[in-house]
This record gives C-alpha cells, sequence and structure tokens, in this order.
C-alpha cells in the first residue's frame, strides 16, 4: 500500500526544519504530515531527487545530509 508523490509535495525533516519539495517521494502505509501542517509529509520511505548540472552539488550535498535522520527513509 504505497503511495507516489510528485514535486509538488512538501516534505519537512522534523530533526532539521528544513521544509524540501523532492522529485517524487514514495510514503508507504499511513502518510504522516508535520503537526499544524497537513501539507508536509513527514514519513517519506523513498526520495527521488532528479539531478542536473545546476542542483548536482546540492542535491548529493546538504540535501541529501538532510534526509538522512528521517527514520522512515530506506533509499
Amino acid at each position: 500500500p504505497c503511495q507516489t508523490f510528485s514535486s509538488d509535495q512538501r516534505a519537512l525533516v522534523d530533526r532539521t526544519g528544513l521544509y524540501t519539495y523532492p522529485d517524487v517521494l514514495i510514503v508507504c502505509g499511513p502518510v504522516e504530515t508535520a503537526a499544524g501542517d497537513d501539507d508536509a509529509i513527514t514519513n517519506p520511505r523513498v526520495i527521488v531527487e532528479m539531478l542536473s548540472p545546476s542542483t548536482e552539488r546540492y542535491d548529493r550535498g546538504a540535501r541529501f545530509r538532510n534526509y538522512q535522520p528521517l527514520p522512515s527513509l530506506t533509499e
């Protein structure tokens, strides 16, 4: 029972407090959202970022480090 979300869906990493708009989010099981913000998913299982020359360094660096504390993230 997994759901796929496009880049219009916002994600929140609670530990860092940062919101992002990944290219694709996959949530398996119930969708969990931030307290007081039903538009920000907090439990993605998979996050996909499409790399481009202008964003690759950020996506592989700071953005990747931001995602790592997510306990739900497996890939």
